[in-house]
């Protein structure tokens, strides 16, 4: 049986390697492409910046030098790859953008310096909006577009009807709401299904979809997902 990975190709990939150390095999078919935007702001008036997904670190960082300044994330997965691109300040949340609120009235008590929230063409939270009802001044700045697939691949649909996958893999709030658009007319393939889901905001997308059984991650790390998936395979359904 497989895992459906519906990430973006990278971060698939990346995951898929780390699930056969635990004899999990995988099947990939990302949800959503990353195509990444030209950089061209100044960042000499910044004091932080906050980049609350792994693409938006990745895209940033593939064009601007900047590592000194300090950067908020939201989880585990974010703070380890910004420490291997070489960012010295790293400032990690709880998993939701909004619980960097705090952390950043902590560490940036300047009020006149600019913070730079770092973020795709699509966000779930706007920080700025809340950033700025606490006197901050703020700049997001787009430095990648997500396209959304339109349909599962042609393999993708052969395992869902062979029931060959077994468990769906989501780890945002926008891939679950994609694969529920895509599956909606074919909505009862969820019954042989065991979806697995980040956090509760991504659960909720999904919720109504008629699954075997769904889980949702005690707290959302990658970990935690490989945890849940390493119990499915004891349990001999992966």
């Amino acid at each position: 049986m497989k895992v459906l990975l519906t990430r973006p190709q990278q971060d698939s990939e990346e995951l898929a390697e780390e699930l056969l150390q635990h004899n999990i095999n995988s099947h990939i078919d990302p949800l959503i492409e990353i195509e990444m935007n030209p950089f061209n702001e100044n960042l000499q008036q910044t004091q932080a910046l906050v980049i609350t997904s792994p693409n938006g670190i990745k895209c940033f960082a593939k064009q601007n030098q900047e590592r000194s300044l300090p950067l908020f994330v939201v989880g585990e997965e974010s703070k380890r790859l910004a420490a291997s691109l070489h960012f010295k300040n790293i400032i990690q949340g709880e998993g939701t953008a909004l619980s960097l609120l705090p952390l950043i009235k902590m560490a940036c008590p300047k009020l006149d310096k600019e913070i730079a929230y770092i973020t795709g063409n699509y966000i779930h939270t706007d920080l700025c909006e809340h950033l700025g009802h606490k006197g901050y001044i703020t700049k997001r700045i787009i430095v990648y577009n997500t396209i959304e697939k339109t349909t599962f691949n042609p393999q993708t649909w052969q395992f869902l009807k062979e029931k060959t996958i077994s468990t769906v893999i989501l780890f945002s709030p926008r891939s679950a709401q994609i694969f529920a658009k895509l599956i909606q007319n074919s909505r009862d393939a969820c019954q042989s299904l065991y979806g697995v889901c980040l956090s509760s905001e991504v659960m909720k997308n999904i919720s109504e979809l008629p699954w075997k059984k769904l889980y949702t991650a005690v707290s959302p790390t990658r970990q935690e997902i490989i945890r849940i998936l390493k119990y499915l395979k004891e349990g001999g359904i992966l």
